[in-house]
């Protein structure tokens, strides 16, 4: 199954990451804006391919609420998901 966290640790992966090549080249950054979105479309695509009736739950840290945030990842979810980031390319 695909883990929602991916999602997350991707973007700020990426986020943390512009900066350093827009030392190394402007136009770079331009290009590689588009990994993190389309990436996020493939695993949204995932989640709602591989998903089965009930939903995913992600602890974060192996803690449980309140000390930790918990991803649950259903259709609907991934339906939002994928249409946030359709938007996002166009």
């Amino acid at each position: 199954m695909v883990n929602p966290i991916w999602i997350i640790a991707v973007t700020l992966f990426s986020i943390f990451l512009m900066p350093i090549l827009g030392i190394i080249n402007k136009k770079i950054t331009k290009y590689f804006a588009f990994v993190p979105l389309i990436f996020n479309l493939y695993v949204s695509i995932l989640i709602m391919l591989k998903q089965q009736l009930m939903p995913s739950v992600t602890t974060t840290g192996k803690f449980w609420p309140p000390i930790a945030i918990n991803l649950v990842a259903d259709h609907f979810t991934a339906l939002f998901l994928l249409l946030i980031n359709l938007m996002a390319i166009l």
